[in-house]
């Protein structure tokens, strides 16, 4: 019922149309989900405005993930890289350390947090992360299985893995 490009990065190079129609050719009428997207539906259910973004990536990857997000209305406030350029590097951090990254790379004016990359095994931090910084966190990963499941007509909440997983789609 729903198809998800599971790369974040690489979907805002390529576009969230083009990996539409690329999909769509192959299983035509299917819904289709990239992570950026998934995240911008995700901080849009959770009422956010005004978002950190903490990224994996270098600066120069990174930037393109910024734009995106400001494209679709949010205000970046504050935006935190970690200059990995290695997907295994990134798939190495433990969900321990996003926590303790999430409270440094979140502003104190952020409605939320978002943690890019589908590399990272952030997921299994949300809870921690919203614990830590004491509000929503959207990480890719999560946003994706969220936006897929609702897509799917699967509405049950699962608040261990944030309070997006408690949330309707709102598209």
């Amino acid at each position: 019922d729903a198809v998800c490009y599971s790369c974040t990065s690489a979907s805002v190079v390529i576009g969230d149309a083009e990996i539409e129609a690329a999909i769509r050719a192959a299983r035509p009428g299917v819904a289709v989900v990239t992570p950026p997207m998934a995240g911008v539906r995700g901080l849009k259910a959770l009422g956010a405005k005004r978002i950190s973004m903490l990224t994996p990536y270098t600066v120069e990857t990174s930037r393109p993930m910024a734009a995106y997000f400001a494209g679709r209305g949010f205000e970046i406030v504050s935006f935190t890289c970690l200059g990995f350029e290695d997907d295994r590097e990134m798939a190495r951090i433990p969900p321990a350390a996003l926590v303790e990254l999430a409270g440094k790379a979140t502003d104190a004016e952020a409605d939320a947090l978002f943690v890019s990359c589908t590399a990272l095994r952030s997921a299994l931090a949300v809870a921690g992360m919203e614990r830590a910084i004491g509000r929503p966190v959207v990480t890719s990963n999560q946003a994706s299985a969220w936006n897929c499941l609702r897509l799917c007509g699967d509405a049950t909440a699962r608040p261990q893995f944030g309070r997006l997983m408690t949330k309707s789609l709102v598209q």
